[in-house]
């Protein structure tokens, strides 16, 4: 995380980040996972989200005043549209977070511009070394995926088992039941 965070940072310094570009730092701290190639998948959701809670926030507080009515408008948009543009099974709160930090900016525009382009810098730097940074071991995950199916295989045998157990098959009506 420290590796990818210390590269996300300088490719913003060398991009022409003018202020500490700790957007860019944000993204490998909250993507990388027990699994090195989900920090890939998790970076994309990640900057999906901030990006469409920019767009949400920034369109409401355009409209509606800086009130309870602009933040109940932001957080209900967010949270649904979070639904949709899931994070696997879980709703991409990103979206709700970007768009509520637009309340505490005193430029919007300004705020959304360069947490989006930091955010990016930190999704392609994250997501292209990940990898090789948190090697998967894939025969840790095959043992553990075989170990789950068995014992899911071994359930529902059982489970055939007890049923037909239980039936006395001489009589046709207790079969067709």
């Amino acid at each position: 995380i420290v590796i990818v965070a210390a590269v996300s940072w300088q490719a913003c310094i060398w991009l022409g980040a003018t202020a500490a570009p700790i957007y860019a730092v944000l993204v490998p701290l909250v993507s990388p996972k027990a699994d090195p190639f989900s920090a890939f998948n998790l970076s994309w959701s990640r900057l999906v989200g901030v990006a469409g809670g920019l767009l949400i926030g920034i369109a409401v507080t355009r409209v509606v005043s800086l009130d309870l009515l602009a933040v109940t408008v932001v957080l209900g948009l967010s949270l649904l549209i979070g639904m949709v543009v899931r994070v696997g099974n879980a709703p991409n709160l990103q979206i709700a977070v970007s768009a509520l930090l637009i309340f505490v900016s005193p430029d919007a525009g300004a705020y959304g511009l360069t947490r989006l382009w930091e955010t990016g810098v930190g999704t392609v730097v994250t997501a292209g070394l990940t990898p090789f940074l948190f090697p998967a071991d894939p025969l840790k995950a095959a043992r553990d995926e075989l170990r789950g199916l068995a014992a899911t295989l071994t359930a529902a045998l059982r489970t055939s088992v007890g049923i037909a157990g239980a039936v006395d098959l001489s009589t046709p009506e207790r079969v067709r039941r």
